[in-house]
């Protein structure tokens, strides 16, 4: 009686730390694809073979051509971006005083 009662119990203990670890790492997954997903990327698998798909610092120079043109462009859209805008302040300041007269 006393064994049964005791592999009862050690079943119970092995059942519930079971279920706990199982609850813990299920919600820690979900919580990494969850941020993940907030960074852009569909799953862990999507975001390790961008990882290793990036251009290491000793690639050939054409990668780092264009790596530098990708910059460039970034850049050249941000002037871009600040030109319109100050060209659409100017016009608003123009109406403004337009209306003033």
């Amino acid at each position: 009686m006393k064994i049964i009662f005791g592999t009862i119990l050690l079943l119970i203990f092995i059942l519930t730390v079971g279920g706990i670890a199982f609850t813990y790492v299920f919600s820690v997954n979900n919580n990494i694809n969850n941020m993940l997903k907030k960074k852009g990327f569909k799953n862990y698998k999507n975001y390790k073979k961008c990882v290793e798909n990036k251009p290491i610092a000793s690639s050939t120079p054409e990668d780092r051509n264009t790596k530098q043109d990708k910059y460039n462009n970034r850049y050249n859209y941000k002037i871009h971006k600040r030109e319109e805008k100050r060209q659409v302040e100017e016009y608003l300041y123009y109406e403004m005083s337009k209306r003033r007269k």
